[in-house]
């Protein structure tokens, strides 16, 4: 018995390890990134504008557009295009599932009539899934407009707010990281 114990010990603590390991390489690769950010040549405005257009962007549900929308961004109001596609990873695989189901959720709220039910975002997830699978184009089609729509809205409110916050953020750490390299 003692055995058996020691050995789920030592499975449970290979686990911890593993999971220790992965937690570290992600803050090591963000911790990376963002020492990137404070490195980037330009002025402040710049690259807190270019951090802004890639976190409010990525928070869209506009998968597949999302770096050629932060580009056009980035061209337009002058941004640091580096700072925006660094700030862009945001959106991954791993955090689109969330991003998609708040901007669903958000944008729902404003839906007070029949147009958009409230169903379960999940269970509209399935019905397109199986429209797809039995080509059944209509079902599809009112499934997605009732899923897409409160997305779009969701996201523009989730992008415009939090591009406002990460731009504010950006520009006072990079300023407040400056002084303090400077001051060395």
């Amino acid at each position: 018995m003692k055995e058996f114990n020691t050995k789920k010990k030592s499975v449970s603590s290979q686990n911890s390890k593993k999971s220790f390991s992965l937690k570290n390489k992600i803050l090591n690769w963000y911790s990376e990134n963002l020492e990137k950010l404070f490195n980037l040549k330009g002025s402040n405005h710049s690259i807190a504008l270019g951090v802004a257009f890639g976190i409010s962007v990525a928070l869209t549900p506009l998968f597949g557009l999302q770096i050629v929308i932060t580009i056009l961004l980035d061209i337009i109001f002058k941004a640091n295009i580096t700072a925006s596609i660094i700030s862009s990873v945001i959106g991954n695989p791993f955090t689109f599932p969330f991003i998609w189901l708040a901007n669903y959720k958000l944008g729902s709220l404003f839906f007070l009539n029949d147009t958009i039910e409230k169903t379960s975002f999940l269970q509209k997830i399935e019905e397109i899934k199986n429209a797809i699978t039995n080509s059944n184009w209509y079902v599809i089609k009112e499934n997605l407009f009732s899923i897409l729509t409160p997305m779009l809205i969701g996201g523009i409110i989730m992008a415009i707010f939090f591009g406002f916050v990460s731009y504010i953020f950006m520009l006072k750490t990079l300023k407040k990281y400056k002084n303090n390299k400077t001051k060395n």
